[in-house]
């Protein structure tokens, strides 16, 4: 029988592909996605969003990172079932780790999805962490968000968006002429129009 917590981290990745599969989504703007692996950033509030849509918008692979303990088993299972790659991250991702497995990813293809503000937040504030990963990787650098209509939030830290079925999904990004190459700062995931524009608040 599987933990409880693995059981919820396939159940979220269930809803996710079937909200995902019949969601309208439309990109803002509408400009020539990264031909090469990438490094996408967002807020986790985007997460169940971004995660579901990445493949089927970029038509690549993708990992992401993982913290430790039950919280790190239901994403684990979560991200498989969306068809990401789970990386589990130690506590200190300076030490090389981290960074060692980002290189790892984007070498053999795939994008690097972070979450600036994540995993305990606070809401919109850019972890130290993800702060140094992104900036220690010579590729581009691409902030991305994500938001729904209708959708609920959930009444936790990073106040999470459920996109509900049939929901429009919107998912901006950074233009090229605009996006980060070498050294890129997370923090211009704030430029990114807000998910309550909308009106999921």
């Amino acid at each position: 029988m599987a933990p409880p917590a693995a059981a919820f981290g396939r159940l979220v990745a269930a809803y996710s592909r079937a909200v995902a599969t019949s969601a309208l989504v439309e990109i803002i703007p509408e400009t020539p996605l990264p031909q090469s692996p990438t490094l996408w950033i967002s807020w986790h509030e985007n997460n169940l969003i971004t995660l579901a849509l990445h493949r089927r918008v970029t038509g690549r692979a993708a990992v992401a990172f993982v913290p430790p303990g039950a919280q790190g088993i239901a994403m684990s299972t979560w991200l498989s079932g969306v068809g990401a790659t789970p990386v589990p991250l130690v506590g200190d991702a300076r030490r090389g780790l981290g960074l060692r497995q980002m290189e790892a990813a984007l070498a053999s293809g795939k994008d690097v999805l972070i979450a600036v503000d994540g995993p305990t937040g606070p809401r919109h504030g850019i972890a130290p962490g993800a702060l140094w990963l992104a900036r220690a990787t010579d590729v581009e650098i691409r902030p991305a968000g994500c938001w729904a209509s209708p959708a609920l939030r959930l009444p936790r830290w990073d106040r999470l968006m459920v996109p509900l079925p049939r929901a429009h999904r919107h998912c901006a990004r950074r233009c090229p002429d605009q996006a980060e190459v070498g050294g890129g700062d997370p923090a211009s995931c704030r430029n990114i129009a807000p998910p309550e524009r909308a009106g999921a608040r």
